[in-house]
């Protein structure tokens, strides 16, 4: 769900700077996917969500964070190759 969580918020940075013609950045999408992935983490924490029964939270939002930020690397090359 995180992954698709980063390329979700990813998609919506390319529609965003394909609207104004600004160029494509690495950074800007993993920054975009940590943005909205930790909102959702405070939420969780602020919620008091049901926590996994394997691991730590810590180590729950850490896992998290790395799935959104994969999401929005993969969809950093996918707009990339296909120049959406």
């Amino acid at each position: 769900m995180h992954i698709l969580g980063g390329v979700w918020a990813a998609l919506l940075l390319a529609w965003t700077q394909t609207l104004r013609s600004k160029p494509y950045s690495l950074i800007a999408y993993v920054l975009m996917a940590f943005a909205i992935g930790g909102a959702w983490e405070l939420l969780e924490y602020i919620g008091h969500f049901p926590r996994s029964q394997f691991m730590s939270y810590s180590l729950d939002t850490a896992k998290d964070l790395v799935m959104d930020a994969l999401g929005g690397i993969s969809t950093y090359y996918l707009v990339r190759f296909f120049r959406l």
